[in-house]
């Protein structure tokens, strides 16, 4: 899914901007122009928390998209428009939970029967690093190291 979206500026600002945006399997990319030469910002899927409809003085079909790190408010053209936004990114997050949530089962599974190597007996002793949340291109295309084209194009 796709189209221009109104974004609300973050921190205190006030100003709304008309960004166009793409919803694809994994995330909802933000671009300063439907040419899509200028990304301004990804939000990923397994990050999003919420979506729903709120009220905002002045702005009459507004949703927010509800991260750990922030809440991002859009305003649609139409309240059909809110309407299918919303219950889209809930699908592409439901979806992404899911199968976050097979993977993990699987992972599970396949660690109840395998047997453990020596690396694995140390490093699952050493805290977990805390996850750095970057919304940056370089960051959402090479996630962990490994290329993401997910990001870029539903397959």
């Amino acid at each position: 899914m796709e189209g221009f979206l109104y974004k609300k500026a973050g921190g205190a600002s006030k100003t709304w901007n008309k960004r166009w945006c793409v919803l694809r399997s994994q995330a909802l990319l933000i671009y300063k122009h439907s040419s899509e030469d200028k990304l301004k910002r990804i939000i990923r899927a397994d990050e999003i928390v919420d979506v729903r409809h709120v009220s905002r003085r002045n702005h009459e079909f507004v949703f927010d998209i509800e991260t750990p790190e922030r809440t991002f408010y859009f305003e649609a053209s139409s309240e059909q428009e809110l309407v299918t936004w919303t219950a889209r990114v809930r699908d592409v997050v439901a979806a992404v939970n899911a199968s976050s949530d097979a993977a993990s089962n699987r992972r599970s599974s396949e660690s109840r029967h395998a047997p453990r190597t020596m690396a694995q007996d140390v490093f699952s002793s050493l805290p977990a690093a805390p996850r750095a949340h970057d919304t940056t291109l370089a960051h959402a295309i090479f996630a962990n190291g490994k290329y993401h084209p997910q990001f870029f194009c539903d397959a």
